[in-house]
């Protein structure tokens, strides 16, 4: 086998998967010094430029091979002890982009960078930006019982919370650390009310779950909150898992991790159906034609009472 099939076997192999270990691999049958391996590299795939930069440590930052040299994951370490995920690809001479990370959508993230330093510092930036967005999400995954997503992280700007058997409590949390998009899934006449009037009376001096507990009444002994018996948490996540959509008759979809919700508002029908599916079947049973404003009325598959659904997840 000759030096080039050596050299694309350690590039494309998982085997190698931090730069110690490649370095090592590849010192076995390229000889001279670190400067002459890392030209052999760069001429093959990267240049050295690029693997000096992975190799200069940075406080707070750590990195690691993907499936090749060009894909270089990134775990990054926030002023709150965080732990960030930020997944690169090498495009060319200069050129790094973020593929993939577990924050939400912000323009930079399109961005080309030309270096590792540069691309590190814009991220750190934004993530410090992001401060009041990470406590508050994590403030109501720890305290509340969250039924969507089923495994929350930082790049979901939304939860569904458990407010009792039947009603769901939606909010959407902004960048700034606010809520948003508050509204009730299920039937809900009575938390409705509950809901408007705390809304109006918001207290901007307390946290998203402060206010939570304050609207709907909750306390410690409540369901929706975490802060049950440690026997009681297994039966919450059993009960999670036993939700399945009246229409496919699933939990969880392939290409949709969301789970099946109470969306029919009538008290008697306790079938929950996936947003997708149920907006799939109106739209069927109105001949296929799409709705108006990306919302479709039609009958529950289930009771046939009135029912909406709309086509945003």
């Amino acid at each position: 086998m000759n030096k080039a099939q050596c050299l694309r076997n350690v590039l494309q192999s998982k085997e190698f998967n931090t730069l110690p270990i490649f370095l090592k691999g590849l010192a076995s049958f390229i000889n001279g010094d670190e400067d002459n391996k890392f030209k052999s590299i760069s001429s093959y795939l990267v240049d050295s430029q690029f693997l000096s930069e992975l190799k200069a440590p940075l406080p707070g930052v750590d990195f690691a091979f993907g499936d090749s040299l060009r894909d270089v994951k990134c775990t990054l370490r926030d002023e709150e002890s965080r732990l960030h995920e930020l997944y690169i690809t090498y495009e060319g001479v200069k050129k790094l982009k973020i593929t993939s990370g577990d924050i939400p959508y912000a323009p930079f993230l399109e961005q080309c960078f030309s270096n590792v330093e540069e691309l590190v510092g814009a991220f750190f930036r934004h993530v410090k930006s992001l401060q009041s967005y990470f406590y508050e999400l994590e403030n109501i995954d720890n305290n509340c019982v969250i039924l969507d997503p089923i495994k929350p992280t930082f790049k979901d700007n939304f939860r569904n919370i458990r407010i009792d058997d039947k009603t769901w409590l939606y909010v959407e949390v902004t960048l700034d650390g606010y809520p948003s998009n508050m509204h009730l899934i299920g039937q809900s006449e009575v938390w409705q009310g509950k809901l408007q009037d705390g809304i109006l009376n918001w207290d901007h001096d307390k946290n998203i779950v402060e206010n939570i507990t304050s609207i709907f009444d909750l306390n410690d002994h409540s369901i929706s909150f975490k802060s049950l018996s440690e026997t009681m948490k297994p039966c919450d996540a059993q009960e999670k898992d036993d939700i399945i959509c009246g229409i496919c008759f699933c939990s969880e979809l392939p290409d949709n991790l969301t789970v099946p919700q109470p969306l029919c508002q009538n008290s008697n029908c306790d079938v929950h159906f996936h947003k997708s599916c149920l907006f799939q079947w109106l739209v069927a049973c109105e001949g296929g034609r799409p709705p108006s404003f990306g919302i479709i009325n039609g009958s529950c598959p289930t009771c046939l009472q009135p029912i909406s659904c709309s086509n945003n997840n």
